[in-house]
């Protein structure tokens, strides 16, 4: 988990997308979003995506039920975390609220 604490611990804010490989159809709209937010804000933020079946410690230590989740951190600090599917605008205007 050293690797997730480096992320947590961004100057840039990082928005974060926990899913799992099973919901497929949406799993492919929320990727083309988060793609998307991406590409607009460049290297004014980081976006990855994690694996809840793959990453089973990580997705328990943050109580993630639901995907997909999203969880947006900087400077070590959890700033605002949401479950189900979101816009590309809404992720947006989630991102530059903590650019």
């Amino acid at each position: 988990m050293s690797k997730f604490g480096e992320i947590m611990d961004s100057e840039v804010p990082v928005l974060i997308l926990f899913h799992n490989q099973w919901e497929t159809d949406a799993l492919e709209e929320t990727i083309y979003r988060i793609t998307e937010v991406a590409s607009e804000l460049g290297n004014k933020a980081k976006v990855i995506k994690i694996n809840t079946e793959l990453n089973k410690s990580i997705g328990t230590a943050l109580k993630i039920k639901v995907n997909p989740t999203f969880i947006i951190y900087k400077d070590g600090d959890m700033k605002w975390r949401q479950s189900g599917t979101l816009s590309t605008e809404e992720l947006l205007e989630k991102m530059r609220h903590f650019i």
